[in-house]
């Protein structure tokens, strides 16, 4: 019988690359190639070539590298949608400092929490968050900030610390060795039951996202996500940015999802992929983004369920999936060449396990039945490798059998497929969702009881 101590290093999925080296290697192969473009609602999009874009984040690098910043330094990024949030996060994987990606919504409390809990060295953000950043973290060496927010035109006057001073020459950077085990990131859950916790990525956890991702995804070089929600979650950061980054496609990234520009901006880039949460849902489920326009690129959506009412009049076919920060990928998907069952999630995917158990956590449900969700992966490459600081939560979420306890609970139907029955933890804003009696009398013959549309968790 084999042991799990025979296993090697050297039989790594991911044995000797890690995030920067994937980055290297696209910027090499397809360097030309556009990577990304930012179209902010004011002003004009720019665009980034793979070679580009590895040129500007290895920039970045050598410039924290230059004010002390290295391997296992945390490194706050907390910006809405930009080009430097993408800069930024691939010059850490660079160096080998672990990216702390928060959310913009944070008011002063919690931001206190998280610089204290994740005890970054250094943070980049924006004019209208700098002094709450400063106050809440006196131990920075280093606070970058950029020249103007997000959200406006133009520039500020640049200083000592803005970002774009903090850049270096791209060749005097130094990368270190590849290590997939080594961590990569870190992303905080929502906090709704208690203090939320960072869930820590290794670059193992990246390379998977951005590996299974693109496969459950079909996504091919020629293709062009619309990427609006944000990049501190799971869903743009690893289901866009680090799946196109391992196909050699592009992303289109917005400040933010807007029904009145939706079309304009899509079928100006040749958009061909989009994830859907509530928002964006319910503007095209009732024809709020307009008239539907003949010259559209869109062939796939993912969303929280499969094969949408509106899939037909759109000429595409949606995908369900079901995935947490936690699970990196998606656990339960839909499949993008065959019907799915309508409004269910998906299958379980291959490359994990999938268990749904009644509440004396071991028996299995039977069809049609509802039950807790369990998966099972391994720690640091299919499944996060842990919750920062705190190792009893982190053994407290895995039964004694190693399968993760989700907090969601779901069906089975007797064709295999599961969907979405409840989260035992509270919703919180944050979360988008489709009303299930709003979407239903839009939808005729949508189940009430698979209706949410939802971001990871």
């Amino acid at each position: 019988m084999r042991r799990d101590d025979l296993l090697s290093s050297r039989t790594h999925p991911f044995s000797g690359t890690d995030v920067w080296a994937l980055v290297q290697m696209r910027a090499q192969r397809s360097g030309g190639q556009i990577a990304f473009v930012w179209h902010p609602y004011h002003g004009s999009p720019r665009e980034w070539t793979y070679r580009e874009l590895a040129r500007d984040a290895a920039g970045l690098a050598a410039g924290l590298q230059r004010r002390g910043i290295g391997p296992g330094d945390r490194v706050l990024i907390h910006l809405d949608n930009c080009p430097e949030f993408v800069i930024a996060w691939y010059a850490c994987a660079a160096i080998g400092a672990i990216a702390v990606t928060t959310n913009t919504r944070s008011v002063a409390d919690e931001m206190r929490y998280l610089v204290e809990d994740s005890q970054p060295a250094c943070a980049i953000s924006e004019p209208r968050f700098a002094e709450m950043i400063a106050a809440c973290a006196p131990q920075l060496k280093v606070q970058a900030v950029l020249d103007h927010n997000t959200d406006e035109e133009g520039s500020r006057s640049r200083n000592a610390d803005s970002f774009a001073s903090l850049a270096g020459d791209p060749d005097d950077a130094s990368p270190r060795l590849p290590d997939p085990t080594a961590p990569m990131s870190v992303q905080y859950t929502s906090g709704t039951t208690s203090r939320p916790k960072g869930v820590l990525w290794t670059h193992a956890n990246a390379l998977w996202a951005a590996r299974v991702n693109a496969v459950h995804e079909d996504l091919h070089p020629s293709d062009c996500h619309l990427t609006y929600l944000p990049l501190f979650h799971a869903n743009a950061l690893g289901y866009q940015m680090l799946a196109s980054m391992w196909v050699g496609s592009r992303f289109v990234l917005v400040p933010k999802w807007s029904t009145s520009r939706f079309w304009d901006v899509s079928v100006q880039h040749g958009c061909t992929w989009l994830s859907l949460v509530g928002l964006s849902a319910r503007a095209l489920a009732t024809g709020a983004t307009g008239e539907i326009p003949a010259s559209h690129s869109y062939r796939l959506f993912g969303c929280g369920v499969c094969d949408m009412p509106f899939d037909v009049p759109l000429g595409v076919k949606t995908i369900g999936w079901w995935g947490m920060t936690e699970t990196i990928s998606h656990g339960i998907v839909g499949n993008p060449y065959t019907p799915d069952h309508p409004m269910s999630m998906g299958r379980a995917a291959p490359e994990y396990q999938i268990a749904v158990v009644r509440d004396d956590g071991v028996t299995p449900v039977e069809a049609e039945e509802t039950g807790h969700l369990l998966i099972k992966g391994t720690r640091g490459l299919s499944l996060f490798a842990e919750y920062l600081n705190q190792p009893i939560a982190t053994a407290d979420s895995f039964d004694e059998d190693n399968w993760f306890r989700t907090g969601d609970k779901v069906t089975v139907h007797a064709d295999g497929y599961l969907s979405f029955a409840a989260a035992i933890r509270l919703w919180r804003k944050s979360r988008p969702r489709v009303r299930s009696d709003w979407l239903t009398s839009r939808c005729p013959g949508l189940s009430t009881t698979c209706a949410t549309c939802r971001a990871p968790r």
